[in-house]
């Protein structure tokens, strides 16, 4: 399936009720999950904290990372297939609150469960709930369909079978999924399955666990409508049904919406016209989607449309073939609620009636969800936290950005950033975190030469320093190559002519570019251009500003290797030279590294295999990537890499190819802090190595500029006057409460509160319980990991304990709270004391 249906999608809170007290109580020092080999330490510098994540909490409290599925129970209450976590949320429509009944935060497995954290998921996609109340999960990656009961948590694997994708038909494990990604209940025993992969919809019978292929023909992809097998489908995603029995169908390849009859299997195109994407309105066929992913029934005769791509939710009269647009702008992106076409979305993807008037829908990339009245068509935000964008200087998480991309690092501690959407070079001192705006203005697009805020960009995304103080910028929406002088700010085209994109080489304005996405510079005063939409390296000598072609046919992409203009790339956005002198190109569409001789142009492929997207650490072309982005030289025999679609950060080592993640977790995006696997990124798209070794992330999509070192460095210690972060029992504290019922869970962000920076890893505290009725035990550890098996604060009836600890913090800077009783409730008070980075 296409990379773009999987948006780049932190541990288990567990809720059941403590029996016995633990008779041994510990500091918290750094849990210990199984290692992937060498982890790096990720914490924000600048830009927003929140976003999409991880964290349970009342409404915009919370964080959700690619939400997909959506479900409304018998009880009213809403349930949240959240994909990029690997779990089962749960939102309670009273008060708000978002938590967690199944999976564990960032951890992917397939293992059942008789608790929701004792259970495993891989990218859940969709639900659907049976006429008695068991909820029913497409897990994804796993190929299978997975049953749980929401009063237990208890989950159940009830067809196909984990790590073994297919397209059989059979009874429960026996048969085979390739690739579920859509569900839908007909309310009498049945489930229907959108099978993308295998270009089917299959029918599950809940009391016999038969699966039988109903519509489609595995492997055969195609628009034909027709009866059962002579049906053809292209990456169908989205489901529903209605009470007639027919189940509408989101084709999304095929950018239609499509009917089929169970009892015939006949299936029609209601609107749409097969692979002709588009935004549309109209009757029928005259109508275009662009991708659409969900679909629902109003029950009013009326569908509604996930239009995913065009970032809008669409209506369908089922009777006239009408589409409308009810609410967004395609294919404008954004968070803004608002009436009609002044909502924004992010890549909307499921919805459902909430059997009181409005659809609930997850806005999957902005990691939230949505509420649309329908009458009237104003979207609100209930749940979780869109990325935050702007253009404020500041310091720390004061400053905004907008899509930051290139980075180049002085020798001095100070970090210029090219906020490519603001049309910005901004300043961080790496010290402080302080952001000031350097050169041009923020959203004022253009290509005027000047100084400092007087010039102007258009889309920047790449930076080159040059240690006399030049400061080149990749002006990719002018197809220039600009320079900086440092001390002056000012600003002046070296190649390149404002937009005119084109492939000539020449000297200076003469040349033209398309597109150029990063730079590197030699010892020898040579500028290497990653022309990106030419699908070429370019030479710039700078003495001269002469501009040649050095590798790839302009204009030619592909992925063969070779010298000079035999070589193929296919969008090329990211260089780096090693100290050798050799050149390494991050050849972003052919998911590789590349390696280029600068001497005689040859082209070998590196590491990666071209067009195979993956994750997989490995040696060359055994490891994957998923659209890596940009590669840079840390130290002798070292490159990191953004790998921006897997949301990770790689390491390669020259002398063997051999890959390896240091940090995130593949296709789970996020904005999480935290150590390896358990941090989190959104589209990790620039990179630069400070004057101390730490490297420096753009977090692209999360607008903000990270800082990753080893976990194992050593840490500096902040001391705090004491200072009162949580008391459950309320008052004029930052968190208040209310008490932490027996057996239950809670997760506090520390974070932002008492002095304590993004920055910080960890806090040291003293925890205060009282008011407990029964005897118990409190646990306190770093959101996103295991709960330990050790307690912070052992205490009895009526008893005030207190003990001092040392708390990693994790999720968003949260730490998560279990309270061990066997009835009644607590109070908790946090005093912090200091923190460590």
């Amino acid at each position: 399936m296409d990379r773009s249906l999987r948006p780049c999608i932190a541990s288990p809170i567990p809720r059941a009720a403590a029996t016995s007290l633990r008779l041994c109580f510990a500091l918290l020092l750094l849990p210990v999950l199984p290692a992937r080999g060498e982890e790096y330490r990720v914490t924000t510098l600048a830009g927003p904290i929140g976003g999409p994540g991880y964290a349970d909490g009342i409404g915009t409290a919370a964080q959700l990372s690619n939400p997909g599925g959506v479900a409304v129970a018998p009880d009213g209450s809403v349930y949240i297939a959240d994909t990029g976590n690997h779990t089962i949320r749960r939102l309670d429509r009273t008060t708000g609150a978002v938590s967690t009944i199944a999976g564990v935060p960032g951890v992917r497995g397939a293992v059942d469960g008789s608790t929701g954290s004792a259970a495993r998921f891989d990218r859940p996609s969709e639900i659907a709930f049976d006429a008695t109340g068991n909820l029913y999960v497409a897990d994804t990656n796993n190929a299978t369909i997975r049953k749980v009961v929401p009063s237990t948590g208890q989950v159940t694997t009830v067809a196909g079978l984990a790590g073994s994708p297919g397209t059989a038909d059979g009874v429960g494990t026996a048969a085979r999924f390739r690739d579920p990604t859509g569900l839908a209940s007909d309310g009498h025993g049945n489930l229907y399955i959108a099978d993308a992969d295998a270009y089917t919809i299959r029918k599950l019978v809940l009391a016999t666990g038969q699966v039988t292929t109903v519509a489609g023909s595995p492997g055969l992809h195609g628009s034909a409508d027709g009866a059962g097998t002579a049906a053809r489908f292209f990456g169908p995603i989205g489901l529903a049904t209605d009470a007639a029995g027919n189940v509408y169908v989101a084709d999304t390849f095929n950018d239609l919406i499509r009917r089929l009859v169970p009892s015939t299997g006949e299936v029609t195109t209601l609107a749409g016209l097969a692979e002709q994407s588009g935004a549309s309105d109209g009757t029928g066929t005259t109508a275009r989607f662009y991708w659409p992913q969900g679909v629902t029934a109003d029950g009013q005769g009326n569908l509604y449309v996930a239009d995913s791509r065009n970032n809008s939710i669409r209506k369908l009269v089922l009777s006239t073939g009408q589409v409308t647009t009810a609410a967004g702008l395609p294919p404008s992106s954004g968070s803004a609620d608002g009436v009609g076409t002044a909502a924004r979305f992010n890549w909307p993807r499921c919805l459902v009636p909430d059997g009181s008037g409005s659809l609930l829908i997850t806005d999957s990339w902005n990691g939230t969800l949505r509420r649309m009245e329908l009458a009237g068509a104003s979207v609100t935000t209930i749940a979780g936290q869109p990325p935050q964008r702007g253009s404020s200087d500041g310091s720390g998480t004061a400053a905004r950005f907008s899509h930051p991309e290139g980075l180049a690092a002085d020798d001095a501690g100070g970090l210029y950033v090219a906020d490519s959407s603001n049309h910005t070079i901004r300043q961080v001192d790496l010290a402080t975190g302080a952001v000031t705006t350097f050169a041009g203005a923020a959203l004022q697009w253009g290509s005027a030469d000047g100084t400092g805020t007087a010039a102007r960009f258009g889309n920047p995304i790449g930076l080159e320093l040059h240690a006399p103080g030049d400061l080149y910028v990749l002006d990719t929406g002018n197809h220039t190559v600009r320079k900086i002088v440092l001390p002056t700010g000012q600003v002046t085209t070296l190649a390149g002519s404002p937009g005119l994109s084109g492939t000539a080489d020449g000297t200076g304005t003469e040349a033209r570019f398309y597109s150029p996405r990063d730079l590197a510079l030699d010892a020898f005063g040579n500028l290497y251009v990653a022309d990106s939409h030419n699908h070429t390296i370019r030479k710039i000598v700078l003495s001269t500003g002469q501009v040649t072609t050095l590798a790839g046919s302009p204009g030619q992409s592909g992925s063969a290797d070779g010298t000079g203009t035999a070589a193929r790339f296919y969008f090329p956005y990211g260089l780096a030279l090693d100290e050798g002198g050799d050149l390494f190109v991050a050849d972003t569409w052919n998911d590789t590294i590349r390696r280029v001789d600068p001497a005689t142009g040859a082209v070998i492929t590196f590491a990666g295999q071209p067009g195979q997207v993956g994750s997989a650490d490995g040696t060359g072309t055994a490891a994957r990537f998923s659209y890596p982005y940009r590669v840079r030289e840390a130290e002798p025999g070292v490159l990191y890499v953004a790998d921006s679609s897997n949301c990770t950060l790689r390491k390669i080592e020259t002398s063997s190819a051999r890959v390896t993640i240091l940090a995130g977790a593949p296709e789970s995006c996020g904005g999480v802090d935290g150590v390896g696997e358990l941090s989190r990124f959104n589209t990790p798209a620039g990179l630069a190595v400070a004057p101390d070794g730490r490297l420096v992330v753009a977090d692209r999509d999360n607008h903000r500029i990270r800082l990753a070192r080893p976990a194992a460095s050593p840490a500096k210690y902040h001391t705090l006057a004491p200072c009162r972060v949580l008391d459950t029992r309320g008052g004029t504290v930052p968190i208040g409460g209310p008490p932490i019922p027996a057996g239950d869970s809670r997760v506090y962000r520390i974070v932002g509160n008492c002095s304590v920076p993004a920055t910080a890893w960890a806090v040291s505290a003293n925890v205060t319980v009282t008011g407990a009725s029964t005897p118990g035990f409190l646990s306190l550890w770093q959101t996103g990991y295991p709960m330990p098996l050790t307690s912070t604060v052992n205490f009895k009836a009526g008893q005030v304990r207190a003990n001092n600890a040392v708390l990693n913090l994790g999720a968003s800077g949260s730490v998560s709270v279990f309270a061990g009783m066997g009835s009644g409730q607590v109070d908790v008070i946090l005093d912090v004391t200091g923190w460590f980075e």
